[in-house]
């Protein structure tokens, strides 16, 4: 024991392992996405391509990305700019938000 502390050394080494802990976490929420272990690019791309179409356009659309919305809402999430991803990461944290507290429409 640490004097005064009343923490064991044990439980002070813990903190050694949270890097592999989390780790651990990304690896094990990516094989239950059924994606296996993968780069987080390769992560994002899946999750961009399991919105629906419409639904890329609207976020584009919102964002204020100009171009040929439905050919640019088919690319992967690699393909934009930093610039873009970051707007459009904004975007949809910002629609998450407005959308959460929603319980009797969605019914």
């Amino acid at each position: 024991m640490l004097v005064g502390s009343g923490m064991s050394a044990a439980l002070l080494s813990a903190f050694d392992h949270y890097p592999r802990l989390r780790e651990l976490r990304d690896e094990f929420a990516a094989r239950a996405a059924g994606l296996g272990k993968r780069d987080p690019g390769a992560l994002q791309d899946a999750e961009w391509s399991r919105l629906s179409l419409t639904l890329r356009m609207v976020v584009l659309i919102a964002a204020g990305i100009d171009g040929d919305t439905k050919s640019l809402a088919s690319q992967r999430w690699q393909r934009f700019t930093p610039a873009e991803r970051e707007r459009l990461t904004l975007q949809m944290r910002a629609m998450k938000r407005e959308l959460q507290p929603l319980r009797m429409i969605v019914l």
